[in-house]
C-alpha cells in the first residue's frame, strides 16, 4: 500500500512539473526508446519536443537533435547503398546545422563526436561499394 502511494506521488509530481523538466525527461525517455530499437516511438517523442512552442529554444533543439539521431539510425539499417549514402548525407547535414546553430548547448559537443563517427561509417560503407 505504501509503495502504491509513493508511486502515485512520483507520477503526480512528474505530471505537474515545469515544462523544462518534462522536456528533459521526455528527451531522456526518447533516447532510451531509441537505444532499445523503438525508433518510431522515439521519433514521435522527439517530434513532440521539437514542435512544443511552450519549450525553450534549447529544449526544442534537443528534439531536433533526436530526430537527426533517428535519421542516422535509419541510414545505418538501409540495405540499398545509394539510399544509404543519401540518408547519411541528410543526417550529417543535420548534425552540421545543429552544431552551427546550437554551439552553446552541451549536446553540441556530443553532436560533433557523432558527426565524426557518422562520417567515418559513411566512408567505410562507400569504400565497400
Amino acid at each position: 500500500m505504501n509503495t502504491n502511494k509513493l508511486l502515485l506521488s512520483f507520477l503526480l509530481v512528474g505530471a505537474f512539473s515545469a515544462p523544462y523538466s518534462q522536456s528533459k525527461n521526455d528527451y531522456k525517455f526518447a533516447k532510451g526508446l531509441m537505444e532499445v530499437g523503438y525508433l518510431d516511438l522515439a521519433k514521435e517523442v522527439f517530434t513532440k519536443i521539437k514542435s512544443d512552442s511552450s519549450l525553450s529554444k534549447e529544449d526544442r533543439a534537443k528534439g531536433e537533435l533526436g530526430l537527426i539521431f533517428i535519421l542516422k539510425a535509419d541510414a545505418e539499417k538501409e540495405p540499398d547503398p545509394d539510399k544509404q549514402q543519401k540518408a547519411f548525407d541528410t543526417a550529417s547535414e543535420g548534425l552540421e546545422n545543429f552544431i552551427k546553430n546550437n554551439k552553446a548547448l552541451p549536446e553540441a559537443k556530443d553532436a560533433e563526436f557523432d558527426l565524426g563517427i557518422l562520417l567515418q561509417t559513411k566512408g567505410k560503407n562507400f569504400t565497400r561499394q
